[in-house]
């Protein structure tokens, strides 16, 4: 059962990270990973996965991508995906290149006021007098919808 979102946080700087996520993805019957990461990450992620589980990396923040290996051991009933947005633009004629990246900031943009907008019910000053009591309040409760903390001029 989780009690609490913060529950099913695990830390890749810990040495039991392997052994918590795998537990969490367990508990929670996750079938389905996102990995900014790539690299060694990807590998630890989809080691975590159960079968018929789908993973899909999409960046390489480690400055690595998908490994070779696990590409080749992703399987029907567990595939992984792999796409970078600058190497498929980059695959393509500078003119190509150009028209499709201004098709996606465009599209993006329009995106934004919809499908890609967040809604949250209050603006909380991060220097705020009540905003510690609130924040104590939200973690206890979970109720009120998002917050938004708002950094000082």
């Amino acid at each position: 059962e989780v009690n609490h979102p913060a529950d099913l946080i695990v830390r890749s700087d810990q040495d039991d990270f392997e052994q918590k996520l795998a537990a969490v993805v367990k508990r929670t019957g996750a079938t389905l990973a996102f990995d900014a990461i790539g690299g060694e990450m990807s590998r630890k992620v989809f080691s975590a996965l159960p079968e018929r589980a789908e993973m899909y990396v999409y960046g390489r923040l480690s400055g690595k991508g998908l490994p070779e290996d696990l590409a080749k051991s992703a399987v029907a009933d567990k595939p992984v995906s792999y796409f970078l947005v600058h190497e498929w633009l980059d695959s393509h004629p500078p003119l190509v290149k150009q028209w499709r990246l201004a098709r996606i900031i465009y599209k993006t943009w329009n995106m934004l006021p919809n499908e890609l907008a967040t809604n949250f019910e209050r603006v909380l000053p991060l220097d705020g007098p009540d905003t510690l009591a609130e924040l104590e309040a939200y973690y206890k409760h979970q109720k009120g919808g998002k917050m938004v903390l708002k950094l000082a001029p």
